[in-house]
């Protein structure tokens, strides 16, 4: 099922990367224009760490999905039905702390917050596959859940405040939406071959991806900074 769901996704993401938006007058096509619009992409790229607690946000409650009933059933000894509690756990942790923390991300640095709560996380889910204990994996879920939902508003409030007047931010959200679904896919045909190798190296690799996220705001830009894009060396020279 998720093979297919991976394979009609792809090919929805392929069509999606091949519409071209048509300008009323559509102008011919020059060497220069598409430099301008390889440095539009480049400087577009410059941004995407700064949006991986989005990324992760998708790519995560993905593999949880796949991995998380697989591993409570066949380690733990849980039983398929009593799975569904810790999705609706999760669920009513996120609703209930999210309004909370995004009021902490208004009056505390949003980049500090990511920081302190991407390396807990990190921490967190590569400990689920250490313990045999059903209450200590429960105890760790909860207090992943908890570090997520604290993370997650920071995350989003420290992006819009870079692109806030970017005059590319809509370019930006969409290319950057293409690449989060692009690595949801990597995931979809890749989360299974490494969970039948070893289940304990697959939570380790999703606890790697959230240390992986941080590293870029170990130095991050101050919030509300605006990356202007770069103009190719021909149009401004003119």
């Amino acid at each position: 099922m998720f093979w297919s769901g991976a394979a009609i996704g792809g090919v929805g993401v392929v069509c999606s990367l091949m519409l071209v938006s048509l300008p009323k007058h559509q102008p011919k096509t020059t060497v220069g224009g598409i430099t301008q619009k390889l440095a539009d992409f480049k400087n577009q790229m410059r941004l995407l760490p700064y949006y991986s607690p989005s990324i992760l946000r998708r790519a995560l409650f993905f593999s949880f999905m796949m991995v998380l009933p697989l591993y409570l059933h066949e380690e733990l000894g849980v039983s398929f039905t009593s799975v569904a509690l810790y999705f609706t756990i999760s669920a009513v942790i996120t609703a209930t702390l999210m309004p909370l923390t995004g009021h902490l991300a208004d009056k505390v640095s949003s980049g500090r917050i990511i920081l302190y709560t991407l390396l807990a996380m990190g921490a967190l889910i590569a400990s689920f596959g250490l313990t045999q204990d059903i209450m200590v994996f429960t105890v760790l879920f909860v207090l992943e859940t908890i570090a997520f939902a604290i993370m997650l508003p920071a995350g989003m409030k420290f992006f819009a405040d870079i692109v806030q007047e970017h005059p590319q931010r809509g370019s930006i959200l969409g290319l950057f939406g293409s690449v989060t679904e692009i690595f949801t896919l990597f995931l979809a045909v890749t989360i299974f071959p490494l969970y039948a190798v070893n289940s304990t190296l697959t939570w380790f690799a999703l606890g790697a991806m959230c240390i992986i996220a941080v590293l870029p705001f170990f130095s991050a830009p101050h919030p509300g900074i605006v990356l202007q894009p770069i103009e190719d060396e021909s149009r401004s020279s003119k």
